[in-house]
């Protein structure tokens, strides 16, 4: 039976890590199928350490990501609401790109439009110019992307820890 576990919470790592790919809560999807796991084998493979470092993972990701997109307009000289703002038009791009028929790329092309537009959007409505507010957006959908690319790598570390830890 613990086998069987075994194998389903590395499925769940996996399918975590696609959603992260498609903007998705992938990384708190991996950290609640650990607990899952650790609840089911009464925390004999996988420990509430084990659990704990991989929470402070998941939260480490966001963090980064959203820090990440933040840094990078501010690089660029946008204001302090331009990372609120590519926050919320990277969701309102991801969803619209998921309409794209080529389905990760829409995306994710999307969650990177959404962030240009949004911080640049904010930037331009609170006085900038509109150059300064194209850099604003430009910076903000590379924060973003590379926020995104830092919790895929978090995703992968996660299974990772969990594929050592989790063993039966």
């Amino acid at each position: 039976m613990t086998w069987v576990l075994y194998f389903l919470l590395l499925i769940c790592g996996a399918i975590g890590i696609a959603l992260l790919i498609v903007t998705m809560p992938g990384l708190w999807l991996i950290a609640a199928g650990a607990a899952a796991y650790a609840i089911l084998t009464r925390l004999h493979y996988l420990g509430l350490r084990s659990l704990l470092i991989l929470f402070l993972m998941a939260l480490t990701g966001e963090v980064l990501e959203v820090a990440l997109m933040g840094r990078e307009a501010g690089r660029a000289g946008g204001r302090r609401g331009t990372g609120l703002g590519a926050f919320i038009g990277g969701i309102v791009g991801a969803t619209a790109g998921s309409f794209i028929p080529i389905p990760i790329v829409g995306t994710i092309l999307g969650l990177c439009v959404g962030c240009f537009f949004g911080a640049a959007i904010v930037e331009w409505m609170g006085g900038g110019a509109t150059r300064k507010s194209i850099e604003v957006g430009i910076g903000a959908a590379k924060g973003r992307a590379y926020g995104l690319g830092t919790k895929f790598i978090i995703g992968v570390a996660m299974l990772l820890v969990i594929l050592v830890m989790a063993f039966p």
